[in-house]
């Protein structure tokens, strides 16, 4: 499968997406996939890969947070280390 997104060429197709939907800022989330063709583990069953660009407007904090703060929970439940979980 020829990964158009290692060689730059996705950039200007990412950028294009963004401008369509009239975003400045924007949350991009890049979908690739083989594309169309049989089920299975060999790639070359399938031709051509099929490419979704989902953009959204990236939700900041309102700048009254920056100025004023925010209240915040802190909980004393600890998370697993890595290594104490079973491969």
């Amino acid at each position: 499968m020829n990964y158009i997104f290692l060689n730059g060429e996705f950039v200007p197709e990412k950028k294009a997406t963004v401008r369509k939907n009239e975003l400045k800022d924007a949350y991009i989330r890049p979908l690739i996939s083989r594309g169309k063709g049989a089920m299975g583990l060999n790639p070359v069953n399938c031709e051509k890969p099929t490419v979704v660009i989902i953009v959204t407007k990236i939700k900041v904090l309102d700048e009254k947070v920056y100025s004023e703060g925010l209240k915040a929970i802190i909980t004393s439940t600890r998370r697993s280390m890595p290594h104490m979980l079973n491969p």
